[in-house]
């Protein structure tokens, strides 16, 4: 029986802008570097993102997002990185964060599901999205 992952990794924040989307890849590996790399083989990953939960910071009994009311999920890739391991790839669209407000407070986190295990979060932080200035994008540099 394959021994229990170290836990996420924490504070790791992503920004997006409103109506522009952004693309993280996150690597599913051990912070101990002689533990060996995970088989993700038939692994599913899949990203949660809402309100932050009041209360509790982030820490080893972290509050999560996950499966909360108000809560926006996706299934997400995983593919092989270029060491031989392998990577979660997080598209966020422009729709998938389309309800939160830029004033907000969220959490976002990643969790991943082997196959005959219990789904784990590797990576948990603050989603911070940013407002934009209609047109201000498209004028810049002129």
């Amino acid at each position: 029986m394959a021994g229990e992952r170290n836990g996420p990794a924490l504070d790791q924040g992503v920004l997006v802008f409103q109506a522009a989307g952004a693309t993280y890849t996150v690597p599913i590996k051990d912070p101990d570097p002689t533990a060996p790399r995970p088989d993700m083989t038939g692994a599913t990953a899949a990203w949660w993102a809402g309100p932050a939960p009041v209360g509790r910071p982030q820490g080893p009994q972290f509050a999560s997002v996950a499966n909360l009311p108000g809560a926006f999920t996706k299934a997400l890739t995983i593919v092989t990185d270029p060491t031989g391991g392998f990577m979660v790839v997080l598209d966020i669209a422009p729709d998938d964060v389309a309800g939160f407000a830029p004033t907000g407070l969220y959490q976002h986190e990643i969790w991943i599901t082997e196959v005959g295990r219990r789904p784990y979060p590797i990576t948990i932080g603050t989603l911070v999205i940013r407002g934009t200035v209609k047109g201000a994008a498209g004028s810049a540099g002129a």
